[in-house]
């Protein structure tokens, strides 16, 4: 107000500009002065908006990510054991020398895992707009987990399902005893079902498909650990709450 004062004056000094005129010009410059003010206290409150959104949200994706890891680590256990019971039914001399696993051997690997991702809170991010997060880095390693390691993932736990569905399950029914989902597959006739069935063939095949899996989870487990790791430390819950 100071300055606009001074400029009125230094103008009715000079008598360049009538004083009513020079009225007009002052109250314009003070109402284009406000505007760019609120404009800028507006953006930010914004931008305080969108730091308090980013927050809270790579809170929720925190969470979600750790619960995804526990998953893949369960995941990850299940793969190692069908791979370690493929080897040994693979294994003439060990299918002799060590028949009383053989059922259990069985149930490692004639079986599936399915993997549920939590993208909720990624997808109200993507909803809001990706720029919002502020290191990008973090941007890319999220996109990258959320929108094609997740989606790799669960197509190879489908091949393996698919196998189980299409080639262990009429193999198993017409040479089964008792069947229990990942704990226990007792044959009617162990030999036989070795020797005159494609159970060997089948256990050659899937094994790729567990090994490759397995290699792959690794790998989801190691970006979620980079993401966890470029999250902010504001994004940790509150253990004194």
């Amino acid at each position: 107000m100071k300055i606009f004062r001074n400029i009125r004056k230094q103008l009715a000094a000079e008598n360049k500009v009538p004083a009513y005129l020079r009225y007009a010009i002052g109250e314009i410059l003070l109402v284009v002065i406000g505007i760019l003010i609120a404009l800028q206290v507006n953006n930010w409150n914004e931008r305080q908006k969108d730091r308090v959104f980013e927050r809270e949200i790579l809170g929720q994706i925190r969470e979600n990510l750790i619960r995804d890891r526990e998953s893949l680590v369960e995941i990850n256990k299940i793969n190692k054991k069908a791979i370690y019971a493929s080897n040994q039914l693979l294994d003439s001399i060990k299918r002799i020398t060590d028949r009383d696993s053989i059922p259990y051997w069985l149930a490692d690997v004639a079986r599936f895992t399915r993997f549920h991702p939590r993208t909720n809170s990624y997808e109200v991010l993507k909803s809001k707009g990706l720029e919002i997060i502020s290191n990008n880095k973090l941007r890319l390693e999220l996109g990258k987990y959320y929108d094609d390691q997740v989606n790799q993932t669960i197509q190879m736990l489908g091949d393996i399902e698919f196998a189980f569905n299409n080639l262990w399950l009429p193999l198993l029914e017409n040479h089964v005893k008792e069947f229990k989902f990942g704990k226990i597959v007792i044959l009617d006739n162990q030999n036989a079902f070795f020797r005159k069935t494609k159970a060997l063939k089948i256990l050659i095949l899937n094994y790729d498909n567990y090994n490759d899996c397995s290699q792959d989870v690794t790998k989801v487990i190691g970006q979620i650990d980079k993401i966890l790791s470029l999250l902010p430390e504001s994004t940790k819950p509150d253990t004194h709450a």
